[in-house]
């Protein structure tokens, strides 16, 4: 992490994609160039850039990959301001809400729970009332 700045572009590799290096890549100030994919072992980069909506350029093939990395190169006041600010963009993103990200956690082991002692196989969503389902259970008992 304290070599950050000896480079100036993360290149993301491919077809195999990065992850916590992604990650670490931001971190350090690094605008990351990445292909889009679809199958998550392709995708993790372009998924997390998507995520915390910063961090560089996704591109559509290995031509459009190259010609977003001669950009970054080409503006050397682009890759200052992405030094400047993308570790606090990473620190407000939903990635590091971790109380947020805990509370999603533990309401989806918690409609696991349920659905383990009604012998239930649904399929639930983190946006379904938790308490309307605790309720149901409840007068069903």
């Amino acid at each position: 992490m304290e070599l950050g700045h000896i480079a100036d572009v993360a290149l993301d590799t491919s077809p195999v994609s990065g992850g916590t290096t992604t990650l670490h890549a931001v971190w350090m100030g690094l605008p990351i160039v990445t292909l889009d994919a679809v199958r998550g072992v392709e995708a993790s980069t372009a998924s997390a850039l998507r995520g915390i909506r910063f961090g560089g350029e996704i591109t559509k093939d290995v031509d459009g990959y190259v010609q977003a990395a001669l950009r970054f190169m080409d503006d050397p006041d682009r890759l200052v301001h992405h030094r400047q600010v993308s570790r606090s963009k990473l620190e407000a993103s939903i990635l590091m809400n971790y109380s947020e990200r805990t509370a999603d956690l533990e309401k989806a082991y918690r409609f696991m729970w349920l659905n383990w002692l009604q012998s239930d196989q649904q399929t639930l969503n983190l946006l379904d009332d938790l308490d309307q389902r605790l309720a149901q259970v409840e007068a069903a008992a």
